[in-house]
């Protein structure tokens, strides 16, 4: 995963003080808050938008002793726990004869 860019921008500088001492602070919304939540997006939605390059070979995950292989698929990632069907898998995928 590569970040491109990261979006940073000053919003203000300068001193909050109200000139001249004193003074009537009106409040956003009358003093009532928002009439309306702003759209709220779930992180798994986020992070499933994220291009990432696939691996050039299989990749496992080490347990202990055993280890893990984990296909992606277009929605989510799966183990694979099938030494028969891993096997198919990494064949078709990356060309390499078990």
């Amino acid at each position: 995963m590569e970040l491109t860019h990261l979006r940073r921008e000053l919003a203000f500088d300068g001193s909050i003080a109200l000139p001249g001492g004193a003074a009537e602070v009106t409040t956003i919304c009358s003093g009532t808050g928002p009439l309306v939540d702003p759209d709220e997006e779930r992180l798994s939605e986020i992070i499933a938008r994220i291009s990432i390059d696939p691996s050039s070979f299989p990749v496992y995950e080490r347990r202990g002793d055993d280890q893990a292989f984990w296909l992606r698929t277009p929605t989510s990632t799966v183990e694979v726990r099938d030494q028969d069907e891993r096997d198919r898998i990494i064949a078709r995928r990356w060309r390499i004869d078990i």
